[in-house]
């Protein structure tokens, strides 16, 4: 019989010293490394059932949310419609504009549905841009978000009604308590939605989340709170002031400008030592300035405004320009009631084709913008302002004849290019907004002929409006017709200006194709300016100099 060894096993019959192992001491070495190696096997498959519990909470989470990006569209569509509603009160009042009157009386004593009219689209504006800048933080959405943002639609679309009112009533208190009871009610709703993101982390994104998401849903709950502040004081200050409560009322679209202000300072005041990255002037700056925003929703929202505006005319030609069918009625009277709408049908076409060349133009311009700053949203506002205008100065061309003791259609030539050039020129600063450090906001690509290509096609309405505005200034009469046919004739300057840009890349093509042709012959000279001069060839080796190298190459390579 062996005596037990201690040492440890080298195998299952023999120890690390060399001595044999008995049947029993293999055995019990057996049995403790199968009991070793069964509780390993179970501590692992509690970890794995552990981690598999965990990921199927965390997945029974995220069923509970939904992606934003439906959410965004549905709600810039509405914000887009919405914004462009007003400018129909003040298209149907120029039918009830007294033409024996000189127009510029007329519009003197209605100037409030002008007011009316920019201060609803500028606050629904407001909201829109607070809720892109929610979202930019909020990348899934669950019920209770929906519903809130139902009810946040719900309110904005009845923002343009109450403007209306305002717009009638502009004497009385009541109008401007509605509507700065309902822009109370929004922020409200807002602040509401910020509150849930912020206690549901699984709604934020994941680069939103810590101090940078508590800082940032902080300072879009502020700029919530000063709209509402404002909101609620025009509603009291009414009463008794109403120049200062419409002030208040517009005050609302500084909101997030002082959320900003107020949050740089905490930033500066309260933050620690390794967050003060910036100084309160830099930052503030890149708050206000070169902060970039949502290009996606900023093209959503801005072809949603030029669809309202191309085919807002024809509402009226559909709804109350046509006479109801009779069963006495005969094709002669038909043939009538589409001549004398001939005006109005000339009018619709010639806006829908002005709305849609510079629609065009925006297109062309943001292909090439990368990324988009808060200089280029203000310009893109404004553009927006004056492009939903533009259908009433068509309605005042057509709604004015040749009057020769007042001028009135001179006035409403002037008023509509006048409109037309305020809203091409804030497309211009747009584009001249994405120049600012072009390398952060146009795409790479971008430079050379294609600048030069945007801004043809940029300055060929200013151009064309400046025209007809001066030549309205003239002693002879000028028709509407010729207007019309005029802006009816724009589109071929651009099918002018894609032919000559067209030829000009064609032939640039052909010249770095030969250019590249010719440098496997010889080396390429260029000028300063970068284009092809003329070929330098290779220099080179007389016959005999060349023998001799390689002679002595050869004679190299066989001593070595």
């Amino acid at each position: 019989m062996i005596s037990p060894c201690v040492c440890s096993p080298k195998s299952d019959y023999n120890c690390s010293c060399g001595e044999v192992r008995t049947v029993k001491q293999r055995a019990n070495t057996t049995v403790s490394v199968m009991t070793e190696i069964c509780k390993i096997n179970m501590d692992d498959s509690m970890e794995t059932e552990h981690v598999f519990a965990d990921e199927d909470i965390d997945d029974r989470k995220k069923h509970r949310f939904m992606s934003s990006q439906r959410l965004d569209s549905f709600s810039d569509a509405v914000f887009a419609t919405v914004t462009t509603f007003m400018i129909v009160p003040v298209i149907h009042a120029v039918a009830n504009y007294d033409v024996n009157q000189h127009l510029t009386h007329t519009l003197q004593e209605d100037w409030f549905r002008f007011v009316a009219y920019a201060i609803s689209f500028l606050v629904i504006h407001s909201i829109w841009e607070q809720h892109v800048w929610m979202f930019e933080i909020i990348k899934h959405v669950g019920d209770t978000t929906l519903i809130l943002n139902v009810l946040l639609l719900l309110v904005t679309t009845l923002l343009p009604f109450l403007a209306a009112l305002m717009a009638d009533y502009y004497h009385l208190a009541l109008p401007i308590q509605i509507l700065g009871g309902s822009i109370l009610l929004v922020s409200i709703i807002q602040g509401t939605m910020i509150c849930v993101a912020y206690r549901s982390r699984k709604m934020l994104e994941e680069q939103s989340r810590g101090d940078q998401r508590r800082l940032r849903l902080a300072e879009l709950l502020l700029a919530s709170a000063f709209q509402g502040a404002f909101a609620a004081a025009s509603a009291v200050v009414s009463q008794f002031y109403l120049h200062i409560a419409w002030g208040l009322v517009l005050a609302t679209l500084t909101s997030d400008w002082l959320s900003a202000i107020v949050m740089a300072l905490y930033r500066q005041c309260f933050s620690r030592s390794q967050e003060r990255h910036r100084t309160f002037i830099t930052y503030l700056f890149h708050r206000l300035v070169s902060e970039r925003f949502n290009k996606a929703r900023v093209e959503n929202f801005t072809d949603g405004v030029f669809t309202i505006v191309a085919t807002i005319l024809i509402l009226d030609i559909t709804a109350g320009a046509v006479k109801p069918f009779q069963q006495t009625s005969t094709e002669e009277e038909f043939w009538d009631v589409i001549q004398k709408q001939g005006p109005m049908f000339l009018s619709y076409i010639s806006t829908f084709v002005t709305i849609g060349m510079l629609w065009y133009v925006n297109y062309s311009v943001f292909h090439h913008i990368h990324k988009v700053n808060r200089i280029m949203l203000l310009c893109n506002k404004m553009a927006l302002l004056c492009i939903a205008i533009i259908p009433f100065g068509y309605e005042l061309i057509s709604h004015y004849t040749i009057d020769t003791w007042n001028r009135n259609e001179h006035t409403a030539i002037q008023i509509h290019c006048a409109i037309l050039f305020c809203a091409t020129l804030c497309q211009v600063m747009a584009w001249l907004g994405g120049h600012w450090k072009r390398h952060k906001h146009m795409n790479f690509r971008y430079r050379g002929l294609h600048v030069t290509r945007a801004f043809c096609l940029l300055m060929v309405y200013p151009t064309v409006s400046l025209a007809l505005f001066f030549y309205a200034f003239s002693e002879k009469p000028v028709q509407a017709l010729t207007i019309q046919l005029v802006e009816l004739c724009v589109p071929c300057i651009f099918v002018l200006l894609k032919v000559v840009f067209e030829v000009i890349f064609h032939r640039k093509n052909k010249r770095e194709m030969s250019k590249e042709e010719k440098t496997k012959d010889g080396v390429v000279e260029f000028d300063d300016s970068g284009f092809f001069t003329r070929p330098r060839p290779l220099p080179r080796v007389p016959l005999e100099q060349s023998m001799v190298v390689s002679d002595e190459a050869t004679l190299v390579t066989t001593t070595g």
